[in-house]
């Protein structure tokens, strides 16, 4: 058992790295991420995949389970594989360098592969590491404060991204991809002290079965009926969500025209809105249950994606802008409610014993459908800015071609939204 000052000292410790993990992401993915890449010549196929190494690289997680099951401690795994993976930001800060050669695109995506891939193996240690240091009582409140100043730490990077940006477009257009490069670095600055958090969280040992074989395990996990409820409606709306999310900054910048440091601010808009509500959302979670705020936030999801949608036929640009700025707080209520709930349901509706393959498989199925639909996304986009065009000269149009693709986009987003309800019905209270 913990004494109180361990306990609480371990907690301070995962705030502090959440911080700073958050810190990191934020500069080094995200809307700058993709921003950096269209300076290197990617196009929406690309965006598609940057979109989709991040959950790809959670297939890593079985490796975690497996590294445990082998003896190994969440803390060990965690420690080390943050750690490998951070020195790849600096990397990618470096290409900035190269933006005009061949290889360089692919070598930006290959550096992100990369550091995906090794810290989801500390990812994959680090969920079954929380559920059996957390309190259940204290799950909801404390992940609700963390993920509270997780994106209050967001909306600091990204004001100091968007002046660092706007300096360099305003003083040094020329040498604009170095603001990125620098962010980068800091990013990688930033992901060292977040491993250093990790050392100082107290270890704690997960339970596991030795009786039979880790595939066998895996396999098993399956036949559990309301784990297969769970991972269903999990991967559906995780499909819907990652076949939006990395294109609304695309969409903001070449259908929108809208430069850099004004996505900035309508992501700081809707960060702040996330850090200000997340706690609402984490004691109606405590109070109910995960379902609940599920259910609530959903529509505000979709919601947004109307808006966005409008945005592209208003010619007033300042109507849009407004109508962009309330979209982005509606998207920062939403996003605060999917997120918390999504990683509480994974936590509270998966046996204590063998947590960490539970957790590991969840995550894996969650992730290759986050993958699949920011690839199919990226896919699906290019074929209707193609045959939006091409139906706009066949039959005289004075609207955009591109403008049709990205409705038929967006419409196709809300109708995979609208299937996660009936799958959430199935899930267990």
């Amino acid at each position: 058992m913990f004494s109180k000052i361990s306990l609480r000292t371990s907690l301070n410790n995962v705030f502090y790295g959440g911080v700073a993990t958050s810190a990191m992401d934020t500069l080094a993915t995200g809307p700058f991420l993709i921003a950096y890449a269209l300076m290197f010549g990617a196009g929406n196929i690309a965006i598609g995949f940057l979109g989709s190494i991040g959950f790809v690289g959670n297939l890593m997680h079985l490796y975690s389970a497996w590294l445990i099951e082998q003896g190994k401690t969440p803390k060990q795994i965690s420690v080390f594989f943050s750690a490998l993976s951070r020195p790849f930001y600096l990397i990618a800060a470096l290409l900035a360098f190269w933006a005009g050669s061949a290889w360089a695109l692919a070598a930006l995506i290959i550096c992100f592969s990369c550091t995906y891939m090794i810290g989801s193996v500390a990812g994959g240690a680090w969920l079954p590491w929380m559920k059996s240091l957390v309190p259940p009582n204290l799950m909801g409140r404390f992940f609700s404060h963390r993920f509270k100043w997780m994106m209050i730490a967001k909306m600091m990077c990204y004001g100091v991204g968007a002046l660092l940006i706007y300096y360099f477009e305003k003083d040094l257009p020329d040498l604009t991809i170095f603001a990125y490069s620098i962010l980068l670095g800091i990013a990688f600055i930033i992901g060292v002290y977040g491993v250093l958090t990790l050392t100082r969280v107290e270890n704690k040992e997960v339970n596991y079965q030795k009786s039979e074989s880790f595939l066998k395990k895996t396999i098993k996990t399956f036949t559990n009926v309301p784990f297969r409820k769970l991972l269903l409606f999990l991967g559906v709306l995780n499909f819907a969500i990652n076949f939006v999310t990395p294109f609304i900054t695309l969409f903001m910048l070449k259908s929108l025209n809208l430069t850099m440091p004004y996505v900035i601010f309508l992501t700081i808009i809707s960060q702040t809105t996330y850090a200000f509500t997340v706690k609402y959302w984490g004691k109606l979670a405590d109070k109910k249950n995960c379902q609940s705020i599920i259910r609530r936030s959903t529509p505000i999801y979709m919601a947004c994606i109307v808006l966005f949608l409008t945005c592209d036929y208003i010619s007033s640009d300042k109507l849009a802008f407004g109508i962009l700025a309330l979209t982005h707080i509606l998207l920062g209520i939403g996003q605060s409610a999917l997120t918390l709930g999504m990683n509480n349901i994974s936590l509270l509706h998966i046996p204590h014993q063998d947590a960490s393959l539970y957790l590991s498989v969840n995550s894996v199925f969650k992730s290759f459908t986050s993958a699949t639909g920011s690839i199919i996304a990226g896919i699906t986009l290019t074929g209707l800015e193609w045959g939006g065009n091409s139906v706009s000269k066949i039959l005289g149009l004075s609207i955009d071609g591109s403008n049709l693709g990205w409705t038929f986009f967006f419409a196709i987003c809300i109708g995979l939204f609208l299937i996660t309800f009936p799958l959430l019905k199935k899930v267990e209270e």
